[in-house]
């Protein structure tokens, strides 16, 4: 006679089956899914003062599960750029800058999450760490893009110095956009 296995089935607490889960029978803090996306070669822009652009490969569309649910957002970016000249970055959902994830305004200042200055040099400039917690309020999809502007129409890489020596004792670096479904 075969040995047959048990189904193995979900029950609540007090053992009752469960047909659904619902974003209440998760504790909050649940991890929901992870996504990750990374760019992987050396990208170079060219922007004016405060017009962001995309860093190709820091893209990724993730559906929630859950109304109610938050979006962890986390990027590690390596950028270089023109000699004393300033940049910015930021993260966007469906193309916008999302309300507290930028600076506030201030007169004519350009707002953005992160921003550094350029050293031209045969090195990376700054390895930049983003965190933000979204709330897009819905189960459809939505695309979360990290994007970067320099001062002037001025030089600025990723992954790369602004020099790119072919030598050892230069680097190439790996930049990333990771989001986190988190249950509510």
């Amino acid at each position: 006679m075969p040995i047959q296995r048990a189904k193995p089935r979900l029950v609540d607490l007090d053992q009752t089956p469960l047909t659904s889960i619902t974003s209440s029978d998760l504790p909050a803090g649940t991890i929901l899914q992870v996504l990750s996306a990374a760019a992987t070669g050396n990208y170079s822009f060219n922007t004016a003062t405060g017009t962001y652009t995309d860093i190709t490969g820091l893209v990724l569309n993730i559906t929630p599960k859950f109304n109610n649910s938050k979006i962890f957002l986390t990027a590690k970016i390596d950028i270089s750029g023109a000699n004393n000249q300033r940049w910015g970055t930021r993260f966007t959902r469906d193309g916008s800058a999302m309300t507290g994830s930028i600076g506030d305004a201030d007169g004519s200042r350009t707002r953005s999450h992160s921003s550094g200055r350029g050293q031209a040099g045969n090195q990376i400039d700054c390895n930049v760490g983003m965190q933000f917690l979204d709330s897009p309020a819905t189960t459809s999809q939505v695309t979360y893009k990290v994007q970067i502007t320099m001062e002037g129409t001025n030089q600025v890489v990723v992954n790369r110095s602004i020099t790119h020596s072919d030598s050892s004792t230069c680097y190439v670096a790996l930049s990333t956009l990771t989001a986190m479904e988190v249950a509510q």
